[in-house]
């Protein structure tokens, strides 16, 4: 699911010490061609924005412990993976942003981990 919200988007700007695996391979097989999913295996929430095209598109926010699948949208050059600590004073936190459009194949999966700002990283499988 796609969630698309028209106008600007204040984006945090900061400094992650966050991991960052990339490691080709089967597993995101099953996604196919210009699909993308994003789980929060860690404490916090995560989810996905597209850049590219002339509106703000994101994925909806995918709770610890869940995913979320979504196509990439047309005119998507890169994707940012955006983290939320603390649900009742929301503190969004850039975690990275890498390439991908309508055409990446196989698709992508992204896994975010940690328990707060401090123990965070992600993995991302192509």
């Amino acid at each position: 699911m796609v969630k698309r919200v028209i106008g600007a988007v204040t984006t945090a700007v900061a400094l992650t010490a966050a991991a960052v695996v990339v490691n080709p391979g089967s597993a995101a097989a099953a996604m196919g061609k210009g699909r993308v999913q994003i789980c929060s295996k860690g404490t916090y929430q995560s989810w996905l924005e597209f850049e590219g095209g002339l509106e703000y598109q994101a994925t909806y926010l995918a709770a610890p412990g869940k995913c979320i699948a979504a196509t990439i949208p047309s005119g998507t050059y890169a994707i940012k993976v955006w983290a939320i600590f603390d649900a009742t004073k929301p503190l969004k936190w850039p975690l990275t942003r890498f390439g991908a459009s309508t055409q990446t194949d196989p698709g992508v999966k992204v896994f975010t981990y940690g328990n707060n700002i401090l123990d965070q990283s992600f993995s991302i499988t192509t």
